[in-house]
């Protein structure tokens, strides 16, 4: 079981925005809260980064990547004190795609960005969004931006400005396939890291990561301590101890937690009863499962079907959650 394509295919992307910008000084984009997944990419010149959350700006120059998760809001700017405009404003009004290219600015400088916005149907038991950083930084001059992400980008960008058939499928599926390479490359970089917990540091671990894979491959499976600590080849209490060390869970905590989200995943498809996910994810009685699920979830298995219907709302650039942990790899 390779448990990080398992937890990305946990995840879908339901929506996204996607445009190349052609800015000329001087110009500054501000972007409202919102708890999608952000991000922009410079394709040429240079440009401040600042958040709200944030002391200080950041920095970007040609190549680099910046990724926003559950961020406060930010502004984008060729000087700091380039007067604002939002971003909302400059995207084209009632158009039919999301994905093209705007220009914007006061005649001056050229600066190229591609910058857009994915939000993914996910629930808050997802330990792979709530692995994710709040910003996400990928500087190339320190050889961090991995090629594949690179070509992915550029690839994006082409597509955004090629104005063909089948450009929004494209770019969507383009906009997934950077997510799971970003995902992936931040793994790597966060296993380096000593003082971290982060779940993908626990994936990305030879030992536990065994474990992770045994619990996605079977979880409506009896299993104990002695059985993970087995498929390790540690004993129970070194196993614990380096689970507890990598991850925010206990190994009891995370069981319960990876059944949960499977059994929400199951419920959004809406293909299955209560009943038959319940023993899908290793529960007797519906009773039983109700009131895991409950615990985890804030709700019962049948209002948490309801809710999700509710919640399935079209994309915008609003309703975010301030930032507070940054990652620059």
């Amino acid at each position: 079981m390779d448990v990080l394509s398992d937890a990305l295919n946990a995840v879908r992307l339901k929506s996204g925005l996607c445009y190349q910008a052609q800015l000329s000084a001087p110009w500054g984009l501000h972007f409202e809260p919102s708890s999608h997944i952000s991000f922009c990419f410079v394709l040429r010149g240079n440009a401040y980064v600042t958040l709200d959350s944030q002391p200080a700006p950041l920095v970007i120059t040609g190549g680099d990547l910046v990724m926003l998760s559950g961020s406060s809001s930010h502004s984008v700017q060729d000087k700091l004190d380039s007067p604002l405009k939002n971003v909302a404003e400059i995207l084209p009004v009632n158009s039919v795609t999301k994905f093209g290219s705007v220009t914007f600015g006061g005649g001056g400088t050229n600066t190229t960005l591609l910058f857009g916005c994915f939000e993914f149907d996910f629930d808050n038991t997802s330990p792979l969004m709530e692995a994710l950083p709040s910003l996400i930084q990928f500087p190339s001059k320190y050889g961090v931006l991995d090629t594949s992400i690179d070509m992915t980008l550029k690839l994006i960008a082409s597509e955004t400005m090629s104005n063909s058939l089948g450009t929004d499928f494209t770019v969507t599926r383009l906009l997934e396939v950077l997510f799971s390479q970003v995902v992936r490359s931040l793994a790597k970089e966060m296993a380096k890291c000593k003082q971290t917990k982060s779940w993908l540091k626990a994936a990305s671990d030879e030992e536990i990561g065994k474990a992770l894979s045994y619990i996605h491959a079977q979880p409506g499976a009896s299993l104990t301590l002695s059985d993970l600590a087995k498929q390790c080849g540690m004993s129970r209490s070194a196993f614990a101890a380096k689970f507890a060390a990598l991850t925010e869970y206990t190994p009891a905590q995370y069981v319960t937690l990876w059944r949960m989200h499977k059994a929400g995943q199951l419920l959004r498809n809406g293909k299955l009863k209560v009943a038959k996910i319940a023993q899908f994810v290793g529960y007797e009685s519906e009773a039983s499962f109700s009131t895991a699920f409950k615990r985890i979830h804030g709700c019962g298995p049948r209002a948490f079907c309801k809710k999700t219907k509710q919640n399935d709302l079209e994309l915008s650039f609003l309703d975010l959650e301030p930032a507070e942990e940054v990652f620059a790899v």
